[in-house]
């Protein structure tokens, strides 16, 4: 199965790239090559932030777990990031 996220970032690229690399070190650790992050860009599509309830960036929204989660910050703790996940070592 392949897990799909959402990443809501607000325009600039410098702030969000630094989320994306600490998402990609956290999900290759545990999920490898299976999942596929969408980044999108709260200025440009204010419709789609609204209709996720995104108040703030970066947000990550994973898009198949049921309820969704939401995650926000710039992941820099991911032992906080695991945990969030529901994908603590203990």
């Amino acid at each position: 199965m392949k897990h799909e996220f959402s990443l809501y970032v607000t325009g600039f690229p410098s702030h969000y790239q630094r989320a994306i690399q600490n998402l990609r070190q956290v999900f290759d650790s545990r999920i490898k090559d299976e999942y596929e992050i969408k980044v999108i860009d709260v200025l440009q599509n204010p419709e789609l932030a609204e209709e996720e309830n995104i108040l703030a960036s970066p947000t990550l929204v994973v898009d198949n777990s049921y309820p969704k989660k939401k995650i926000i910050g710039d992941f820099r703790n991911q032992e906080k990031l695991r945990s969030a996940l529901g994908w603590s070592e203990n």
